[in-house]
């Protein structure tokens, strides 16, 4: 947002960035599986995992057909916390199936991030290193490329709670 002096917060040039190299969606996948715990709660993490986002459709993996009928009546309260916690309106709809909740690790935040929209000191994994490059192959100096891939990498580890749109 512009301040009052004429310059962007560098908080909302990295929204706008993003925005534009089609990574707000992504940033709220991630969003979403880092605070999964948070949004459902303990009892519906345990047996859910939510996957990606699809034109604004946000698939959870269920692990019994039992969960996934509970699921059904509760998906407006779900759609609801979700939107809350995302601040915006990037998903619309949850698509429930079931699958192997073993191969999406259920992930939480770090105690000292945990509620302060921080993102936790750890080295961005290798695929969010190489995703973030695939967007800044365009900046010509070398030192500030590396350091914006950093950046970018590290949000789509942990990101602070603004909205963000559809891909």
């Amino acid at each position: 947002m512009p301040s009052k002096n004429g310059f962007d917060s560098f908080s909302s040039i990295l929204d706008a960035v993003a925005q534009r190299l089609g990574l707000s969606a992504r940033l709220v996948e991630q969003r979403i599986a880092r605070d999964w715990v948070d949004i459902v709660g303990e009892q519906i993490a345990v047996h859910t995992r939510p996957e990606q986002i699809r034109g604004r459709r946000l698939s959870v993996l269920v692990d019994h057909s039992v969960w996934m009928q509970q699921l059904s009546f509760l998906k407006p309260d779900l759609l609801r916390r979700i939107r809350v916690h995302t601040g915006g309106e990037a998903v619309q709809d949850l698509l429930f199936r079931i699958g192997d909740l073993s191969r999406i690790p259920l992930t939480c935040p770090s105690p000292s991030a945990a509620g302060q929209g921080i993102a936790p000191d750890v080295e961005p994994a290798p695929h969010l290193l190489r995703e973030a490059e695939a967007h800044t192959v365009r900046i010509a100096d070398p030192a500030l490329r590396e350091r914006f891939t950093k950046v970018i990498a590290k949000a789509l580890v942990s990101t602070p709670s603004t909205p963000a749109t559809d891909r």
